[in-house]
């Protein structure tokens, strides 16, 4: 006699099947979910390294072209009332402002910034370059305002030299022309004095007196006869009042 395994309920079976495929579909379902919001997070990620790079690559941008500016401005001797100045490279301190600016704008240019992101590791790996960018572009600003700064000032000091330079210059000038002045005026007046060296004050000409028979007496001339200027005009140094 044969006996027979008890026939398991067609419906139970086909609940069972369903069940089954419930849990797989929940497995997958789910697992797409975990897949979407791993993919989610890591676009956002990299979207915000990105930007903290794209910032941090315009402020070295700006740095590096202020500092390639402040070298070149530095090399001018103009001066805003139109005066040439010493060169700024001769300024006690300028040499090492000067390289200060060279080696950060060096290590600015240096710096680098990925513009790709497409793991989390590429996020982190962006982040963590973003700190020294910025602040290889804050040292630079800090460089090149110490050497703008020094050079305005060497500005200032050049203009108020040449300005006293100028000033003695023209005391100096003046005071040869007043010196020059009186070589000629002492110069003239002894030639003045030489011009009379021959005057005799006790000479009287015109004739002398003479007695006649009678006793009386004549005069026969004239007044004190001066000696002529050999220069021309004018009474001798020691008679103010010239009398003919």
């Amino acid at each position: 006699m044969t006996v027979s395994a008890p026939r398991r309920s067609r419906k139970r079976l086909v609940a069972l099947i369903a069940t089954g495929v419930l849990v797989v579909g929940a497995g997958i379902t789910g697992t797409v979910f975990a897949v979407a919001s791993h993919n989610a997070e890591t676009e956002r990620l990299c979207a915000e390294a990105l930007d903290g790079a794209a910032a941090a690559r315009e402020a070295l941008a700006a740095s590096t072209e202020a500092g390639e500016d402040a070298l070149t401005a530095v090399e001018s001797t103009a001066l805003a009332d139109g005066g040439t100045s010493a060169p700024y490279a001769g300024r006690e301190g300028a040499t090492d402002l000067v390289a200060d600016v060279a080696h950060k704008l060096d290590g600015a240019e240096g710096t680098e910034l990925s513009d790709s992101c497409e793991t989390r590791d590429d996020a982190e790996e962006i982040q963590s370059s973003i700190a020294p960018a910025t602040r290889a572009a804050a040292d630079l600003d800090d460089a090149v305002e110490a050497l703008l700064a020094d050079f305005e000032q060497h500005k200032v000091d050049e203009t108020a030299r040449i300005a006293a330079e100028k000033s003695a210059a023209e005391e100096a000038a003046a005071q040869a022309e007043a010196e020059r002045l009186a070589a000629e005026e002492a110069e003239r007046q002894a030639a003045e004095q030489d011009s009379w060296s021959g005057y005799d004050p006790g000479y009287s000409g015109g004739g002398g007196s003479s007695s006649g028979d009678t006793g009386g007496s004549s005069n026969n001339g004239g007044g004190t006869i001066i000696a002529p200027h050999q220069g021309g005009g004018g009474c001798p140094p020691n008679q103010p009042v010239c009398y003919g």
